[in-house]
């Protein structure tokens, strides 16, 4: 337990009181926190509210053109729908532990809420439950999805221009594994003809593509030269760079890319994606495999309209 709870729990006078709650059930807990917050949810005035909303970072809106931000939403998911990917108009929340379960965010910087839910934080895990859902009426499909959608994060950012909430289009693939890494082949090079096609599409300038080594796979360089020969074969107006340099992150496998977008000079980071083990935890098939990718729609929308 660290230093902050124990200290609260001092103040409470029940020391213990976190192993008692966590022996409730769900819906007992839930009936619980819904009458405490009912009872805050009283004390507060209009003032208070009018207070809270620009003190909360979690409320304020996004320093963006919001119809700008529609069209591109339209744009990107229409032109993904075109090339093979299901377009999902995802939630505003998601399962609770949705996203540490995944490795992805740790659960300290999620907005947690009631009814077993928290706020959605990383769409490609959502997208990867929903296909998990429909490979067990198809378990040999291959799938593609796609969403944009706004997140919340809770942690808290260093520059005070970076928003609590932000907004991102994401793509997950998946299939079976035929051998070869041709199933990593086609999820690779389906996406990153999306991207070259979505970013013809918004924006002007040069863009580049690196791949980056990841642990996962026991012939990890030959696989990533595999996966970049797929790229500069199948793609070859991608400027494609290459990043030999050992990383300790545990969440790719195999690779991970990152796209720049490079105007006067100078690289933006767009989105980045790569291979994770997801289905395979997610249906236990260890044969599956799944790309996601995500770019950032808050960069992009102020790029697509210049």
């Amino acid at each position: 337990m660290d230093p902050l709870q124990e200290r609260i729990l001092r103040r409470v006078g029940v020391p213990d009181l976190m192993d008692r709650l966590d022996r409730l059930s769900s819906a007992d807990l839930n009936s619980l926190l819904l009458a405490l917050f009912q009872r805050r949810a009283e004390r507060n005035t209009m003032a208070g509210l009018v207070r809270d909303t620009a003190e909360s970072r979690f409320c304020a809106p996004a320093a963006l053109d919001p119809v700008a931000y529609a069209l591109l939403e339209s744009r990107l998911l229409s032109r993904a729908r075109d090339m093979g990917f299901i377009p999902e108009l995802l939630s505003p929340a998601a399962p609770l532990g949705s996203c540490s379960a995944f490795d992805c965010v740790h659960q300290n910087n999620v907005v947690s809420a009631l009814r077993g839910v928290e706020l959605l934080a990383d769409p490609t895990n959502m997208l990867a439950l929903l296909q998990a859902q429909r490979l067990r009426k198809a378990p040999e499909a291959a799938l593609h999805s796609a969403a944009c959608a706004r997140v919340t994060r809770a942690q808290a950012f260093p520059r005070k221009d970076l928003s609590a909430h932000f907004g991102l289009f994401c793509m997950v693939s998946t299939g079976v594994d035929g051998g070869s890494y041709c199933c990593e082949r086609e999820l690779l090079t389906r996406q990153l003809r999306c991207y070259e096609a979505l970013l013809a599409d918004c924006v002007s300038g040069e863009w580049t593509l690196t791949l980056r080594a990841r642990g996962g796979y026991t012939d990890g360089a030959g696989f990533l030269t595999r996966m970049e020969a797929a790229v500069r074969d199948t793609l070859p107006r991608i400027r494609v760079e290459r990043d030999d340099r050992p990383s300790d992150n545990a969440y790719y496998q195999g690779l991970n890319f990152k796209i720049y977008l490079h105007r006067e000079g100078t690289p933006m980071e767009l989105g980045d994606g790569g291979f994770v083990d997801w289905h395979k935890r997610l249906t236990g098939n260890r044969k599956r495999r799944c790309l996601i990718s995500a770019m950032s729609l808050d960069r992009l929308v102020g790029l697509a309209y210049r």
